[in-house]
């Protein structure tokens, strides 16, 4: 069921408007993929409240052998039935535990809260929506139509529009503007032309109508005359009258699974050392260390990357002796909360001694500083990373982790 927030009237297209505002009922599609995930997180993170032992959960699962059931009809259990639900999303499972995403990247279920998997789901989910929108506007095989270019202007969030801008501009992408000549081709008595005489479409109103109310509405909107320019010279490009933006997903490049990590000085060259060894460089006490996250914001969601870097601070506020830096891996979603989160987690590996860390998302500071049952929680979606975390032996060096403000200078951290 699509999302009831985006125009319902006559002529709009129900899989374009999923495809922009989401599908209410995706998370019910893929629930007994969700609810397997967690039995098997809290068998193997928080086996005291698990009413079945990990091992009992590999015996239901070859028991049950899902992996040969290929059809719904045929199924029988919630063990099958998790697995025939995965291919919605464009996963599949290989084991009881081992399970492959829309990338084909694994998916380690006894380190995967369900709370992040169903937000994983959802991005593979997405992925197929996109691809039935471009089947349905007539697109080549293995294409997908996105609205990412105008998700972010239309949501509840976003302030620079008014409503019913917001609902016009849901309209233009899902085919939901009645222009006379659209009226005409459906068969209603209209003579399909604009009040200046040229055929009224939507990319007429946009770019080359030269009434003079539409060119001071064109001016006003702001737009550089250079997208003028490409609008009106490819006027068949659905981007620039509805903001669909198609692709091939062949295209897109696959996040990378590395676990490298980068060392460098203060003067940016590269350092030949192990992150263990990187707290010797300095004798302050306690260790100082800073960590950040980041991603990028790309217009098209899937090339979303995210990276973190931990500073190790002086005693007093000179730059840092040595930067640590790494990617988030392709198997964690590429924002930068998770960025911030991997930050603060790898900061275990270079903890020797007594440590203070700053960071500068509270968010994240919050639930460092929550018990470790709490921090292992099934509704946490960081639970995996600060399960990583606790696995590293100096994550019990770090006594004080402390908000600071977003900075771009050593001397707003000391």
């Amino acid at each position: 069921m699509a999302s009831s927030e985006g125009p319902s009237h006559g002529g709009v297209s129900l899989t374009a408007k999923v495809a922009l505002l989401g599908d209410s009922s995706a998370r019910h599609a893929v629930a007994p993929a969700v609810q397997w995930c967690r039995m098997v997180w809290t068998a193997a993170r928080r086996p005291e409240l698990s009413l079945v032992s990990h091992a009992e959960l590999l015996r239901l699962w070859d028991l049950s052998n899902p992996l040969e059931c290929q059809s719904w009809a045929k199924s029988r259990g919630p063990i099958a039935r998790a697995v025939l639900c995965l291919s919605r999303a464009g996963w599949r499972a290989e084991g009881p535990t081992s399970w492959f995403d829309h990338n084909g990247l694994a998916i380690d279920l006894a380190s995967t809260p369900p709370s992040l998997l169903a937000d994983q789901l959802e991005l593979g989910l997405q992925r197929e929506r996109e691809f039935a929108f471009a089947r349905n506007i007539g697109c080549p095989q293995g294409s997908r139509a996105t609205l990412d270019l105008v998700r972010n202007r239309v949501s509840s969030a976003a302030r620079k529009y008014t409503r019913y801008q917001k609902y016009v501009i849901k309209s233009c992408g899902c085919n939901g503007l009645w222009t006379n000549d659209r009226a005409m081709r459906a068969g209603y008595l209209c003579d399909g032309l604009c009040e200046c005489g040229m055929s009224d479409t939507v990319h007429h109103r946009l770019y080359t109508c030269q009434l003079e109310r539409v060119r001071d509405a064109r001016d006003e909107a702001g737009v550089s005359q250079e997208f003028m320019n490409a609008a009106r010279e490819f006027p068949d490009i659905p981007v620039f009258t509805t903001g669909i933006h198609i692709y091939q997903d062949s295209e897109l490049p696959c996040p990378s699974t590395s676990s490298d990590v980068y060392l460098y000085d203060r003067q940016g060259n590269p350092l030949d050392m192990e992150p263990e060894e990187i707290a010797s460089l300095t004798s302050s006490a306690p260790l100082r260390l800073a960590s950040d996250g980041s991603s990028s914001m790309p217009l098209i969601r899937p090339l979303q990357r995210a990276s973190w870097a931990i500073a190790v601070c002086p005693d007093e506020g000179e730059d840092p002796v040595a930067v640590v830096k790494g990617i988030v891996p392709g198997s964690l979603p590429q924002t930068p909360a998770m960025a911030e989160h991997v930050g603060i987690a790898l900061c275990g590996q270079i903890a020797t001694r007594p440590t203070e860390l700053g960071a500068d998302c509270q968010a994240a500071i919050r639930v460092v500083q929550r018990n470790v049952s709490d921090q292992l929680s099934l509704s946490n979606k960081f639970a995996g990373v600060r399960a990583f975390a606790h696995e590293l032996e100096g994550t019990t060096m770090i006594n004080t982790v402390r908000h600071v403000k977003a900075h771009r200078d050593m001397n707003v951290i000391q």
